[in-house]
Parts: structure tokens; C-alpha cells; sequence
């Protein structure tokens, strides 16, 4: 395996995509880069600054067909071939005012935060919220 160094970035998520091939990172801004593993080169790059969103890191996950999802500054987002979208957010205090971790099930189907909140991919249904 090939190993490259971002000397003046900080990674704050990283994510490896089911086949090893691709590698997700977020970086402090945030910016999410995809790169190819085996010779480094980005192939995708998704800046979410711009967005207004706090300079802080991004949970990654990789999703069906090649898709990152992401948890940043109360948001989880899914981004495909040079698309954002929003999924869903949090409103008020909640308790995940930090990046957390996401999850996704094994069939592909569904999609949690570290704080049990969710969705079910398939027809973007929430789930309802752990007590």
C-alpha cells in the first residue's frame, strides 16, 4: 500500500470504501477529499465551507454506489459524483453539537449517528428518536 502525508491539513474522518479502492477524508474547514489508494490522487474534493458550516471535522461513511455520507455541524449529508445532499439535521441544543460517528447497516438500507438518530435510506423515513 502507498502512504502520502498532508503536512499542513489536520484528518478528522476517515473512511475506507467496501473494495479498499477509495479513501475518504475530512479535513478541518470542513473538506471532504476522495482518494484513490493506490497512487494518492484525489479524484473528488467537496468543500463545505462555503455552506457556512462550523471549521470543524466530518464522521464519514461510504454508502451504496460509491456515495459519502457525512456528519458535520449538526447536519448528515450524502454526497455522489459531485452532489450534496441534505439528509437531515439537528434544530436547538442537541446533543450531538459535536461530529459523531455514523453507521451503516450492513444491507445499505439504513443510516445512524452515534446519538441512535437515523434514516432509512430507501424512502428517507426517520426513524424515531432513541429515549
Amino acid at each position: 500500500m502507498r502512504v502520502w502525508s498532508e503536512t499542513s491539513e489536520e484528518i478528522g474522518g476517515l473512511a475506507w470504501s467496501a473494495d479498499g479502492r477509495w479513501l475518504a477524508q475530512a479535513c478541518r474547514g470542513p473538506v471532504i477529499r476522495v482518494r484513490e489508494v493506490d497512487n494518492g490522487s484525489i479524484v473528488q474534493i467537496w468543500n463545505e465551507s462555503a455552506s457556512r458550516r462550523q471549521p470543524c471535522h466530518a464522521a464519514l461513511v461510504f454508502g451504496p454506489q460509491g456515495s459519502v455520507f457525512a456528519h458535520i455541524d449538526r447536519q448528515v449529508l450524502r454526497f455522489t459524483a459531485g452532489l450534496r445532499e441534505r439528509l437531515f439535521g439537528y434544530t436547538g441544543r442537541a446533543r450531538t453539537d459535536a461530529v459523531d460517528r455514523l453507521q451503516l447497516s450492513a444491507d445499505g438500507q439504513v443510516l445512524l449517528t452515534g446519538d441512535g438518530q437515523g434514516l432509512e435510506l430507501r424512502t428517507h423515513a426517520r426513524l424515531p428518536k432513541p429515549r
